[in-house]
């Protein structure tokens, strides 16, 4: 926002995603500190996969993907909360 400018990551072709999520890092020193995850849904009957996105190097693309065993259907949705 500061900067006035916008950042896109492409999917491959087929591939859906669902919500991100933003995961600050603990002790973060600026409000983008952290990652971006997000459920990919490669197409036809493949398994989903999690994404690991960095936020401060979004179209680096992922840094890790989470590779699960099923489909997770699309609108699934979740929240991450710190441990109590």
């Amino acid at each position: 926002l500061a900067e006035n400018t916008t950042r896109k990551m492409a999917l491959p072709n087929g591939f859906s995603c669902g919500e991100p999520v933003f995961v600050g890092k603990p002790g973060a020193k600026s409000e983008d500190d952290g990652h971006i995850l997000t459920l990919v849904q490669p197409p036809a009957t493949q398994a989903g996969q999690l994404w690991v996105i960095a936020s401060q190097d979004f179209q680096a693309g992922p840094i890790a993907k989470v590779h699960l065993p099923n489909r997770i259907p699309m609108g699934f949705h979740g929240i991450w909360l710190p441990a109590v």
